[in-house]
């Protein structure tokens, strides 16, 4: 079993992955008809979380279909840690710590142990669980269609086909078994649902943080209701301008960054065990293994795939646990390579390792994502393998394009340049130098795109999101988020933890 449970197996356990794609005009501000009435707001009922009776938890009801506000509704799941010092309260902070398929919830139950004592102080303590997650009307699908999601490699048309058919039954059945909801879960709506929930708390204002995928709630808000926000904090940032390529290419190449910084520190530290080695072109003999079938794990004996060896090496390096995928590396070993003949300069670039996962409800919304045919999806593939060609592709950004296969062209949430409204406070973006997963230059395309409206902190370390991993970053945004002084200095150093 691999050792990389963080967000991919998270989703899968949720039903909802992440993918992107093409690009559209800016969604229109909404001038919300659903404004709270005085007994709505006091309409919500707290009653104690059955994880930790010292947090309140509640539900909202929400419509199913923004574009059909007195319609069908469903509950929203909240949680609220009120703030422990009311003289000096500050109002409320809304959380999101990314996914899909992450918990607000949770995050709020458990934010005495993850936010430093002063936010606790002066905010109450806000999270949801966006609709389709958790115990917000989670996506459904059977479990016996899901125990049968393609395992071949997609190497040709033929088996293009066949995931694209398996995706749209998939698709059919999630639909049929979650209701209306399932076409309904996209990030736009999901920011419509935040400043539903600010007026349900009797808030003029909210003050937001979200992180990884979090930070496109946060930008959607920006765009539609800027206004209404305080302080917001966007760490880990996503760049919803980009199409497919663009999402693919910029997404392997953060990867690639990361292996070699991963390479550059077994170079220099006498803990890493591949030491003494020359650590990319390692990985490039493991990787070719791989792709004939002649990569074993020592430990273990378990043969390992290329997307064995992808996703294993992407989740340590997304965790910053370096030390951890040194000692994978150096347990594997292959066998070695028969002569084969060179291969003609026609034959075109092979793929990779082409895996399906569980269609996205969330993920398939918000990006047009749509190769459709194994043509279109190999162009992407060579695109990854040219912005990366030691790490290959992303192993997340790869399932989240293969989910989508087979999906309907339309797009509740299509991709578009970010214009936060003209009222939107400036915004303190945040985003490690070296993060894998959302790479620094999507946060720099977000920072071009919003200039007059944001700041851009800079932690100059490793691994995916940078608030957990800096006093530096935690001591500016906590600042900010109270007080809204934003950093003079941009730069945080980076912090390495020796393994």
């Amino acid at each position: 079993m691999r050792r990389f449970t963080s967000r991919v197996a998270l989703i899968l356990s949720a039903l909802v992955v992440l993918s992107l794609g093409g690009a559209a005009a800016v969604p229109a501000p909404v001038e919300p008809p659903w404004q709270a009435t005085e007994a709505q707001t006091a309409a919500v009922r707290w009653t104690p979380c059955p994880q930790d009776a010292a947090v309140q938890c509640t539900t909202v009801a929400m419509p199913v279909d923004w574009a059909q506000p007195d319609g069908p509704s469903f509950p929203l799941a909240v949680a609220r840690r009120r703030a422990t010092d009311l003289a000096r309260r500050v109002g409320v902070l809304v959380l999101n710590p990314g996914g899909p398929g992450g918990s607000g919830v949770d995050f709020a139950v458990g934010a005495d142990q993850r936010l430093d004592p002063e936010l606790l102080e002066r905010f109450d303590i806000i999270g949801f669980d966006p609709r389709g997650i958790g115990e917000s009307s989670p996506v459904r699908c059977s479990q016996d269609l899901l125990g049968r999601v393609p395992t071949e490699t997609v190497g040709d048309q033929a088996g293009f086909d066949r995931l694209a058919a398996y995706n749209r039954e998939l698709r059919a059945d999630c639909r049929k078994l979650t209701g209306p909801l399932f076409d309904h879960v996209d990030t736009l709506s999901v920011a419509r649902d935040v400043d539903s929930l600010r007026q349900a708390l009797g808030e003029d204002k909210i003050s937001y943080f979200g992180q990884s995928y979090g930070t496109l709630i946060g930008q959607q808000y920006a765009e539609q209701f800027g206004g209404h926000i305080h302080t917001m904090v966007l760490d880990g940032n996503m760049d919803h301008s980009l199409d497919a390529r663009g999402y693919l290419a910029t997404g392997a190449a953060a990867v690639e960054d990361s292996l070699h910084e991963f390479a550059a520190w077994c170079a220099r530290d006498a803990k890493c065990p591949l030491r003494g080695q020359n650590v990319m072109s390692l990985w490039d003999s493991y990787a070719s293994a791989a792709e004939r079938g002649a990569l074993t794990d020592s430990v273990t004996g378990d043969s390992q795939s290329l997307s064995d060896l992808v996703s294993h090496t992407y989740g340590s390096l997304s965790g910053n646990d370096w030390a951890e995928l040194s000692s994978w590396l150096a347990g594997l070993r292959a066998t070695p390579a028969p002569v084969e003949p060179e291969p003609q300069e026609t034959e075109p670039t092979p793929p990779g390792a082409l895996r399906p996962t569980p269609p996205s409800a969330v993920i398939c919304e918000d990006w047009r994502l749509r190769p459709h045919n194994y043509a279109e999806l190999q162009t992407l593939a060579q695109a990854e393998r040219q912005a990366a060609p030691h790490a290959r592709y992303s192993d997340e950004n790869r399932n989240n394009l293969l989910s989508c296969v087979g999906w309907p062209d339309q797009v509740a949430n299509p991709e578009h340049p970010l214009r936060f409204a003209a009222d939107t406070p400036r915004v303190l973006l945040v985003n490690g130098l070296h993060d894998p997963t959302t790479g620094y230059q999507w946060a720099q395309d977000v920072h071009r795109q919003t200039a007059d409206k944001t700041t851009l902190l800079t932690y100059e370390g490793w691994g995916h999101v940078a608030y957990w991993r800096s006093g530096c970053v935690r001591a500016s945004v906590d600042s900010y988020l109270v007080d809204g002084t934003l950093p003079t200095d941009l730069r945080c150093p980076a912090e390495f933890r020796e393994p």
